[in-house]
């Protein structure tokens, strides 16, 4: 079964299992994540050692995706290979679903599949997505992914940041210091803009 046709069909009973799957890995790289905090005097650090999951972006020759690969399973899904993929599941309620990668998923090496450099450069953009820089005073119209620049500076609010997980530890800006931050994504809180 075609990758495009896996995740944009709505499958027949709730409880179906996806087909297995012949993928090529066209991309992989390493995500760390946080399993615990310690948080003293308003500061936070990660008290636990971070997971190592990993984001692969594959095809099936004619359609591109992307998946996590946890902890355990990261290290047999190998960059440049190709796997029969048995045991996944679809997540989400409506297309397209994201294929779901579990304990019992299996990997199976295969045969190669071949690659256009279209579909790599595709495959490599689920991973590392396009980011615009875009000016503060336009950043209210923006839908997609925006990067914006400045000094910081103190009581003058040109924009709310509020960043998340890891990168709320990784980043300690300081007065004066000028910051470029990428892969914002707009929301509006309270009736007030955060991004």
């Amino acid at each position: 079964m075609a990758l495009k046709k896996l995740l944009w069909t709505v499958p027949e009973t709730p409880y179906s299992k996806p087909p297995p799957i012949h993928l090529f890995v066209v991309a992989k790289v390493e995500q760390a994540k946080v399993l615990s905090w310690t948080f003293h005097e308003n500061t936070a650090k990660a008290a636990m050692t971070k997971k190592k999951n990993a984001v692969a972006a594959v095809t099936d020759g004619a359609s591109t995706a992307k998946f996590t690969v946890f902890e355990e399973l990261a290290p047999k899904v190998s960059e440049g290979n190709a796997y029969i993929i048995r045991g996944y599941t679809l997540r989400g309620t409506s297309p397209p679903y994201i294929i779901n990668i579990t304990k019992n998923t299996l990997f199976f090496c295969s045969t190669n599949i071949s690659v256009s450099e279209e579909l790599k450069r595709e495959a490599e953009a689920l991973l590392a997505p396009a980011s615009l820089l875009t000016p503060l005073r336009a950043c209210s119209n923006q839908q997609e992914l925006l990067t914006v620049e400045g000094e910081v500076v103190e009581d003058k609010k040109q924009a709310n940041i509020c960043l998340w997980r890891e990168q709320a530890v990784e980043l300690t800006p300081q007065l004066g210091e000028h910051l470029r931050l990428t892969h914002l994504k707009l929301k509006v809180s309270g009736g007030q803009e955060v991004k």
